[in-house]
């Protein structure tokens, strides 16, 4: 499973970054994502599969866009097996400019469930949302 897809699909989010020779499938997150920045709340969906993929407020027309993701830990469970916990260091997107833009640190929980077992997983992400002028 590419890990960087599942969370960035999954959150935007995010994304994780390595290959486990334990899953086969890409898998989709369940649902949409919360995400918990400076204390308050935002339900976003994400269209896409890139680290980078903006987040869209569900309940606004803001878009979040990653520039960074915080250690990711998780814990895959294969169907009749054992959990396996695995953790996926910090990275941020290369040469990030200067920005008048928010930048927002948030945190979030993802899980699914797929043919080969579950996933659970919690991360943080930084990201830059668009001033409305």
């Amino acid at each position: 499973m590419n890990r960087k897809w599942f969370v960035s699909g999954a959150l935007i989010l995010g994304a994780v970054g390595a290959t486990t020779s334990t899953v086969s499938a890409d898998p989709k997150p369940d649902g949409n994502i919360v995400l918990t920045c400076d204390g308050e709340s935002y339900e976003v969906s994400v269209a896409g599969n890139g680290a980078w993929t903006p987040a869209h407020d569900l309940n606004s027309t803001l878009i979040g866009v990653p520039v960074a993701f915080g250690e990711f830990n998780g814990t895959f469970t294969p169907t009749g097996g054992e959990p396996e916990d695995f953790t996926e260091l910090p990275f941020a997107k290369p040469h990030q400019p200067r920005t008048n833009n928010i930048i927002l640190q948030c945190s979030y929980t993802v899980s699914g469930v797929f043919e080969d077992g579950t996933f659970t997983g919690a991360g943080s992400v930084t990201l830059m949302v668009p001033r409305i002028h």
